[in-house]
């Protein structure tokens, strides 16, 4: 029985201890739940600011992408716009290439050298020596311009 009695004493003593450390555990998580209970309001307050600053975000978000829209759009106003100008410009210039290169082949003409017409002896029947009756017009009213002149002339009248 001795034998016995020190088994079950021993089996006994080992439960004991085994309750103790259950007990102690359960006191040391007891203190935890209740600090947890205790930060539970704090836990709550910093949930709250955390869902009011995504919130706050998020509208934050919403304006920079409309903002964002509206300035794409006005760029793609601008582009189009200087898209436009561009092309109107390329016109402009290719019509101003064109018309001085028919300057400068109206005034290569004009350099030309143009043979003289020979000068007309003086009238005979006008006693002053080539002075002209009253009635007619002077000569170099009824000469024709040179033929570079003509054309620069006709250029010019049709630039208007």
């Amino acid at each position: 029985m001795s034998l016995d009695l020190t088994f079950s004493t021993g089996l006994d003593v080992l439960i004991a201890i085994l309750l103790v450390a259950t007990i102690a555990y359960a006191v040391s998580l007891s203190r935890k739940l209740n600090r947890l209970r205790d930060n539970k309001g704090e836990m709550e307050a910093v949930i709250a600011r955390l869902i009011e600053s995504t919130d706050h975000a998020r509208t934050g978000l919403e304006g920079l992408r409309t903002h964002a829209a509206e300035v794409g759009e006005r760029l793609q106003q601008g582009l189009n716009q200087s898209r436009g100008r561009a092309d109107e410009l390329a016109f402009l210039i290719e019509k101003a290439e064109a018309l001085s290169h028919r300057l400068d082949a109206t005034i290569a003409a004009a350099r030309v050298p143009q043979p003289v017409p020979p000068v007309a002896p003086a009238n005979s029947s006008n006693p002053a020596g080539g002075a002209q009756s009253a009635g007619t017009q002077p000569q170099d009213s009824n000469r024709e311009p040179p033929p570079g002149e003509a054309e620069l002339l006709k250029s010019l009248q049709g630039m208007r």
